[in-house]
C-alpha cells in the first residue's frame, strides 16, 4: 500500500507541474512567442488543451475550455494527492472534490463576473459619458439572457425600468452567491465524511 501511496503522491506532483505549465501556456498565448521554450511548451500543452477547445464552452466572447481543462487536472491531482497522503479514497471524497472544483473554477467565477458586469451596468446607467450607450450595448450582449430570465421570473408581466431590473439582479446575484457558497461548503463537508 505504501508503494501505491508513493506513486500517487509522485503523480500528483507531476500533474501540479503540468498544470503550472498549462497556465503559463494559456497566458503567454495572448502574446507573440518566438522562442524555443514556447514551442516546447505548446508541444506538451496544446494537445491536452485542444481536447477541450473542440467542445463548445463559449459564453459570449469568453472561452471557458481552458478553465475546464485546468479543473480536470486539479480534480485528478486532488484525488491522487488524497490517496497518496491518506491511503484511502471514497466516492464521497471524489464527489466532494468535483463539486468543490466546479464551484471554485466555474460557477463562482461566473457569478462574480455577472456581479461585476451588473455593477458596471449600473454605473453606466447614471453616467453622462458620451460613449455610455456603446458600453451598455457591449455589457448587454453578455448579461441579456440572465437578466431576461430574472425579469420573466420575478416581474412576470409588469414593466420595470432598466435601473430597477439591474439593481434587483445585482442584489439577487449577491444573495445567490453567498447561499451557494455556504451551501456548497456544507455539502462538501458532509460528503467528505460519508
Amino acid at each position: 500500500m505504501e508503494f501505491l501511496m508513493s506513486i500517487s503522491s509522485f503523480l500528483a506532483g507531476l500533474i501540479g507541474i503540468y498544470s503550472f505549465l498549462v497556465i503559463v501556456d494559456i497566458f503567454t498565448s495572448w502574446f507573440p512567442r518566438k522562442n524555443e521554450f514556447f514551442t516546447f511548451l505548446d508541444s506538451i500543452c496544446r494537445p491536452y488543451l485542444n481536447v477541450f477547445s473542440k467542445t463548445n464552452m463559449r459564453i459570449g466572447m469568453f472561452d471557458f475550455s481552458p478553465i475546464f481543462a485546468l479543473m480536470i487536472l486539479n480534480v485528478v491531482q486532488s484525488i491522487l494527492s488524497t490517496f497518496g497522503s491518506q491511503g484511502i479514497i471514497s466516492l464521497g471524497i471524489i464527489l466532494a472534490m468535483i463539486i468543490n472544483m466546479l464551484w471554485s473554477y466555474l460557477f463562482s467565477f461566473l457569478i462574480i463576473l455577472f456581479i461585476i458586469l451588473l455593477i458596471a451596468r449600473l454605473f453606466l446607467i447614471s453616467s453622462s459619458s458620451p460613449n455610455k450607450d456603446h458600453y451598455i450595448d457591449i455589457i448587454d450582449k453578455i448579461i441579456d439572457r440572465p437578466i431576461c430570465n430574472i425579469q420573466k421570473t420575478f416581474f412576470k408581466k409588469r414593466i420595470v425600468n432598466d435601473k430597477t431590473i439591474v439593481t434587483f439582479s445585482l442584489v439577487l446575484s449577491i444573495v445567490a452567491y453567498f447561499i451557494l457558497k455556504y451551501g456548497i461548503s456544507a455539502l462538501v463537508g458532509w460528503l467528505m465524511v460519508v
